[in-house]
């Protein structure tokens, strides 16, 4: 074990002088002893065997590392697909609205466009400098685009739509949709298509789902306060009674990609097991970071 675990870490020169040492070491003290040849040659195959499995470790590890680091920028393609979405939105919204304040003598009139644009280039803004830090060195994607989740009816449009679901229940009472900028509404529907998809993967169907939604208000040590939105998925346990049906079974990147783009918003991502033996996903995410 300790060379399978040496071989899997060590990679500089001097670590691996040492393994090396170590599993020469191995074979010579064997033969040392009377009528050792034997045991140095059962010891030779076991370390033989135990450096092969270090060394598949090791390209385990690369390759988990490699999937991460390219969810990682799968997101981050998504990102700027959305923040193109979100603003085209503002932006066709500001070309509308100056349209008709072109055509139109009523000073009122003037004064709600011009107001209404300016709450348009706000909303803009405040988008770019959300998501434009995550979004360098970001390429064209040709691939398929996503509806652009704008508010509740959108991840309630999600929810609907999970058929494995044969008793789901919705929870969204304590949310004050008002509340929460337009640039959290699509993390938000990420984190719920994530816990729906390993749902479907792993827990089955027929199995019962909650989906709950809430804003929050909590003191912060200088005086002040923090609002945050919580999202929590929460999947009984499978048909089966095998609990969460396989739950960690996977590579994990999708969650890593989710995380990637919670902590950019300065929020926070739980996944773990619930009480009754199924499985839960939560996000928390700041109102007013």
């Amino acid at each position: 074990m300790t060379v399978v675990m040496l071989s899997r870490w060590f990679s500089t020169g001097l670590q691996l002088l040492l393994l090396i040492l170590l599993s020469v070491g191995n074979l010579v003290v064997p033969g040392l002893i009377p009528d050792g040849l034997t045991f140095a040659f059962a010891a030779s195959t076991v370390i033989v065997a135990s450096l092969s499995l270090g060394l598949l470790l090791r390209m385990v590890d690369r390759s988990l590392l490699e999937r991460q680091a390219t969810a990682a920028e799968a997101e981050r393609r998504r990102m700027a697909t959305e923040l193109h979405d979100l603003v085209a939105h503002e932006v066709t919204g500001i070309v509308v609205l100056s349209q008709a304040a072109a055509r139109s003598e009523d000073a009122g009139i003037l004064r709600t466009a011009l107001s209404k644009i300016e709450e348009s280039g706000t909303r803009a803004l405040e988008e770019i400098r959300s998501l434009v830090s995550d979004t360098t060195s970001v390429s064209g994607d040709s691939g398929a685009r996503s509806p652009i989740v704008s508010g509740l009816q959108g991840l309630i449009d999600r929810a609907n739509g999970f058929a494995e679901a044969e008793d789901l229940t919705l929870d969204l009472n304590g949310t004050d949709t008002e509340a929460v900028p337009t640039t959290i509404w699509p993390v938000l529907d990420r984190v719920l298509a994530e816990a729906l998809t390993n749902i479907r993967r792993h827990a089955g169907s027929r199995v019962r789902i909650t989906v709950r939604l809430l804003t929050t208000t909590s003191a912060m040590p200088d005086d002040g306060s923090r609002r945050d939105v919580i999202l929590t998925v929460i999947n009984g346990p499978s048909a089966g009674g095998t609990g969460a049906g396989g739950i960690g079974a996977g590579s994990g990147t999708g969650l890593h990609g989710l995380r990637t783009r919670v902590d950019h918003l300065g929020g926070d991502l739980f996944a773990g097991p619930s009480h009754d033996g199924g499985w839960v996903l939560e996000t928390r995410l700041p109102l007013n970071p």
